[in-house]
Formats: structure tokens, C-alpha cells, sequence
């Protein structure tokens, strides 16, 4: 899209995170604009810890609220 504002840029992620819980995966395709990439920075940082089941445990910690990781495309590819 042609709109870079902050409030855009949160509804395309938020789009783009809904996709992913309803499909298993997306893949964010973004120029390269400092408000862009800070945005996603941003929201990657809110994705849960990679814990093992034990570590979750002794941190107690009950629910995984966004269960996302970055990967390679070349994983997403299904031949």
C-alpha cells in the first residue's frame, strides 16, 4: 500500500497476525521505510518466548498469547 502513517501500518500487522492464527502462517512482504520496519520491530518483540514445556512451567506461565516465529520462506514452501 501507499499509506506509511503509524495507524496503517498497525492495521496491516494486525491484519497480517489474525492471518497467521487463522492459517498457520503469512509472510510479510515490507519496504524498507524507518516507520515500517520500527512497527515491525516493535511487534515482534510482543511475540511469546520459544519455551520448552519445563521452562514454561517453572515460569509459570499458563498460556501462550501469540505463539509466532520468524522463519526462513524457504520453510513456508510446500512442494
Amino acid at each position: 500500500d501507499d499509506d506509511f502513517s503509524s495507524r496503517a501500518i498497525e492495521k496491516k500487522i494486525l491484519e497480517a497476525e489474525q492471518k497467521a492464527l487463522d492459517n498457520g502462517q503469512v509472510i510479510i512482504i515490507a519496504l524498507p521505510k524507518p516507520n515500517v520496519i520500527t512497527a515491525l520491530s516493535k511487534w515482534i518483540k510482543t511475540f511469546s518466548p520459544q519455551l520448552s514445556y519445563e521452562e514454561m512451567k517453572a515460569q509459570n506461565i499458563t498460556e501462550i498469547t501469540k505463539p509466532f516465529a520468524l522463519v526462513p520462506v524457504s520453510n513456508l514452501i510446500v512442494e
